[in-house]
């Protein structure tokens, strides 16, 4: 079965710059739009990885992170906070991410924290 990354973000734009650079590293993109739909996906889905903005329609992006924390099938998953703002407020949700973005978005971060979730899939 193919490698599958999250998108989750409100802003098309964001989430059709994130399809485009995943495309060539093989990793499935599965793209959402509020906090909502990203639940439903997680309780079908285990991605690799999953990239999420943190202001969202719906289900807020730290809701989604508690999802993420309450469900074990979802531990291994490599987590991308992105956001617009440069200051994250501290919790015990975002302690959990392994990496931060402040948008604008850099190719080369996304396909880096990508290859990262492949290696730590394949351990």
């Amino acid at each position: 079965m193919a490698h599958t990354a999250l998108l989750v973000d409100d802003d098309q734009m964001t989430l059709l710059f994130l399809e485009q650079a995943l495309h060539p590293t093989g990793v499935q993109a599965l793209p959402t739009s509020d906090g909502q739909q990203a639940i439903e996906v997680l309780q079908e889905y285990t991605p690799i990885i999953l990239f999420l903005d943190m202001l969202l329609p719906k289900v807020s992006g730290l809701e989604v992170l508690d999802f993420v924390l309450q469900n074990p099938h979802l531990n291994n998953m490599y987590i991308a906070v992105i956001s617009a703002h440069d200051h994250f407020p501290s919790s015990i949700q975002l302690d959990r991410a392994d990496a931060y973005f402040v948008k604008p978005l850099r190719l080369r971060d996304i396909r880096d924290v990508t290859q990262k979730a492949i290696d730590r899939h394949s351990r």
